[in-house]
């Protein structure tokens, strides 16, 4: 009996190790999943805050005057080296080089002077509407209030009324 249970015992037992071998494994590689991908997000975090302060920085300088005159002045210059020949080649010029160089530092600019104009009149808005609240506010405390007073005036005639019947 005895060497049937050390017997059942060492059988299960190589069983069992593996399996808390594979389990072990198991939650190492898991470990180390979840540690690659904690890494990586931190990574694309710290890209994303790159990217969005350079986009920020570029965006703020080409949206400027200064780069509409930086750029006008380096495609005048370009005649300088060589001049279109005939019309065709002037209007290619003009529409191709000239609009589409000069055209994203203006369009910048006005699109960022129609955005401010936009923000302005939103929080114009806002402070009107927040005043219209705090107004309705008032007059909703002071509704309540006269509510609450003829709630009390009423109970007081009903508790008149109900003495006078009892008088009665």
């Amino acid at each position: 009996m005895v060497e049937n249970e050390q017997l059942e015992m060492n059988s299960t037992s190589p069983d069992s190790d593996e399996r808390q071998e594979s389990n072990m494994i198991r939650d190492f590689l898991r470990r180390i999943r979840n540690w690659i991908r904690q890494g990586l997000n931190r990574i694309g975090n710290k890209i994303r805050q790159i990217n969005g302060w350079i986009s920020e920085r570029l965006s703020n300088w080409l949206a400027t005057m200064w780069t509409f005159w930086i750029l006008t002045l380096l495609i005048v210059s370009t005649l300088l080296i060589q001049l279109p020949n005939g019309a065709q080649g002037w209007i290619l010029f003009v529409v191709s080089v000239f609009f589409q160089g000069v055209a994203l530092p203006v369009l910048a600019l006005v699109s960022n002077r129609q955005g401010d104009r936009m923000e302005s009149v939103l929080r114009e808005t806002h402070d009107v509407v927040l005043d219209e609240l705090r107004e309705l506010r008032a007059m909703h405390e002071e509704l309540a209030a006269r509510n609450n007073d003829l709630l009390a005036r009423f109970e007081r005639l009903s508790s008149v009324e109900a003495k006078i019947d009892k008088d009665a």
